[in-house]
């Protein structure tokens, strides 16, 4: 993942711990939900990828075609991509 890529999903990621936190606590109170995490990744990322091209101004191929994380990943609060 280029730099200045990392470094924006960094940024944006730092923006909404919110939403992971309350996410998380869901997906604690409801373990069946945990099979449909990755689909909702996968149908979530292209808007989340146009919403950081526009909030960043990075041209579009400095981002994944794909979610590069795993939901595993995504929830952790202490992950940080390499």
């Amino acid at each position: 993942m280029a730099g200045a890529a990392r470094d924006a999903l960094l940024q944006l990621e730092r923006r909404h711990q919110w939403a992971t936190s309350s996410h998380r606590s869901l997906l604690n109170d409801s373990p069946s939900l945990r099979p449909q995490v990755m689909a909702a990744m996968v149908r979530g990322y292209p808007d989340a990828k146009r919403e950081a091209v526009k909030e960043t101004r990075l041209d579009d191929h400095n981002f994944p075609a794909e979610c590069p994380f795993s939901p595993e990943q995504a929830l952790d609060q202490d992950f940080l991509p390499d």
